[in-house]
């Protein structure tokens, strides 16, 4: 298995969190997660921006109502 750079393994951060990466590239990203702090510590950053995204859907008010 190849092993991912720190630069490698942010620049597919995203896409692994969205689970959009392919089986192999999955398999390095998590290899190289495993080993790297850093890298971890971004990925965490990922999954609470996208948990407050969601927390703010959540509470907006809908801008129209599908009611008529």
């Amino acid at each position: 298995m190849r092993r991912l750079t720190c630069a490698a393994a942010k620049s597919r951060l995203s896409a692994y969190h969205d689970g959009e990466l392919p089986v192999t590239e999955r398999v390095a990203v998590d290899a190289h997660l495993r080993g790297c702090g850093r890298c971890e510590a971004e990925l965490e950053d990922l999954r609470e921006v996208g948990d407050l995204l969601r927390e703010r859907a959540a509470e907006a008010v809908p801008l129209c109502s599908m009611e008529a």
